[in-house]
């Protein structure tokens, strides 16, 4: 670029700045670098988003939003990319010595933002922390397969496994698996590393007011140039506003569009971005509470909710309604298992043999977080529930809220749930929420109204087995189980609409895992 050039691109942006700052309310963040051949490509890109980030710990939020955040700033040993395949990040190959034994080899020259070099010691203290009851980490189960993990050198990671493990490269490439800095973290403190964190992520933190707006740029160490010079992560909890953002430029993406709002920016300058996800939309149930120890209030609520006539008239006929706590084309989906029925009838029938008594019923459920609609879903169940005389009074909680609560496992009632299916595979979401030590395993563990020790027992097994048709038998087994306990109301695998402007070409995965490197966000 010749000098002349550079010049006029910098007295451009100092103008186009001046005129910001002159005409666009504040709060607003707009910031564009113009290429001089007319065409005009965002550098700061400003994410439009219904929930907020409250705190850097990866090991503690299963929650969209902070996931987004925290995909982008710190790395997992494996990539996830959007087609559901696998790809070098901290770690460049793995293999297998034997049926309990897994090797890495670490990538060298990886740096965490502060310059620290990145070592097998801090895949070492994550893999230790993910697992420390005193973390409190809700991704406990999902690493409990490990028995123990060793360096063979400063970039060599040896995991051994209690068992035969066909899924480790997967549990380190998806949720729980965000490499921390052992040094920095150790030096620090969790609740310092909680506002002040750092990764070896394509982005660094610049900015953070927590549940409102975080700041991120460009890590220059990073091996791989991200498309951005900043993202924010801006809090606008109202569909309406996002929408108006978006249009008017304030923002260049945003979440949780509702189908019927898409089409409002199907514009020339913007336009949605519509995939049906690959995880489940469905409410865990506290069996712990009264009444819903008793299973014919659990089946109940689940034959009063008429799926299909929500799939119609709030997800525009694209959600799929699920049939079984597995999502189809996983390993051990059974396409030819019934669907739920809808039958108010029968539901009355078992409200009326459970003894109920009117005895009011907990449901907490979101606003509008992930489908722009989660509100006028949980009110059309509602009243589906009160038309077979169950008393269900919503509560809608603030994401930092649902956030506490889920890493406490301090739901009371039904609560909204949105889980990825990791893996392709039943592990990936039914073992790894219902194992023993999986997030929503004490809610069914239950003295007295459910013992899961066969389904454990299934399960344990299962997760062994790297013969796929074999594990799915198994899966079979585990599900007949599930469906007759009925721990989970199963609803849809929704679909997923993000707002984008034109200018990018955007590839979310079917875990929603919006990493922005080079093969989710791309140039148009």
């Amino acid at each position: 670029m010749s000098r002349e050039t550079q010049l006029g691109r910098e007295i451009w942006q100092m103008d186009r700045r001046r005129f910001l700052q002159l005409s666009v309310p504040a709060g607003v963040m707009l910031s564009f670098a113009r290429v001089l051949d007319g065409h005009a490509a965002v550098s700061n890109m400003v994410f439009g988003s219904a929930g907020g980030v409250s705190r850097f710990d990866p090991y503690l939020s299963t929650d969209l939003v902070e996931n987004i955040a925290f995909f982008n700033l710190f790395d997992n040993p494996v990539r996830p990319l959007p087609d559901s395949s696998l790809a070098p990040s901290l770690a460049l190959s793995w293999s297998t010595t034997n049926p309990t034994t897994w090797v890495f080899k670490l990538r060298q020259g990886a740096t965490w933002h502060n310059g620290d070099p990145f070592t097998v010691e801090d895949m070492l203290f994550s893999l230790a922390r993910v697992v420390d009851p005193a973390s409190r980490s809700i991704f406990a189960g999902n690493f409990a397969v490990i028995d123990k993990a060793s360096a063979i050198d400063s970039h060599t990671l040896q995991i051994t496994t209690k068992g035969p493990d066909p899924f480790m490269p997967m549990r380190l490439a998806n949720y729980g698996s965000h490499v921390l800095p052992h040094k920095y973290f150790q030096s620090v403190g969790p609740a310092k590393f909680a506002s002040e964190p750092i990764g070896t992520g394509p982005y660094k933190l610049k900015e953070f007011n927590p549940g409102q707006v975080v700041v991120l740029e460009r890590h220059p160490g990073y091996w791989e140039r991200p498309l951005m010079e900043t993202i924010t992560i801006r809090r606008l909890p109202e569909l309406s506003a996002r929408v108006a953002a978006l249009k008017t430029g304030e923002v260049h993406m945003i979440n949780g569009v509702s189908p019927d709002a898409a089409p409002q920016i199907d514009t020339g300058t913007t336009r949605p971005v519509t995939s049906l996800s690959g995880s489940a939309f469905f409410l865990p149930i506290n069996m712990r509470t009264a009444p819903l120890g008793n299973k014919d209030i659990r089946h109940a609520l689940s034959l009063a909710i008429d799926r299909d006539s929500i799939s119609k008239n709030l997800f525009a006929g694209q959600a799929q309604p699920l049939k079984e706590p597995i999502l189809p084309g996983s390993v051990g989906a059974d396409p030819s298992r019934p669907a739920l029925r809808y039958d108010p009838d029968m539901a009355k029938s078992l409200v009326r043999k459970a003894g109920y008594r009117n005895e009011e019923i907990l449901f907490e459920t979101l606003a509008s977080l992930y489908f722009g609609v989660d509100r006028d879903i949980a009110e059309a169940m509602t009243a589906m529930w009160g038309a077979v005389g169950l008393n269900v009074k919503m509560s809608v909680l603030e994401p930092a809220v649902r956030a506490q609560k889920n890493s406490a496992r301090a739901f009371n009632g039904l609560f909204a749930a949105y889980f990825a299916s990791q893996y392709n595979d039943a592990a990936g979401l039914l073992w790894r929420s219902m194992n023993p030590s999986g997030i929503l395993a004490h809610y069914w563990n239950v003295p007295g109204a459910n013992d899961p020790a066969k389904f454990n027992e299934l399960g344990a097994k299962a997760v062994q087995i790297f013969d796929e048709a074999e594990r799915a038998k198994i899966y079979k087994e585990m599900v007949d189980i599930f469906l007759d306990v009925m721990p989970w109301i199963l609803l849809f695998q929704p679909p997923i609409i993000y707002g984008t402007v034109r200018e990018f070409k955007l590839s979310p995965g079917p875990n929603i895992l919006l990493n922005f490197r080079k093969e989710t966000l791309a140039p148009a």
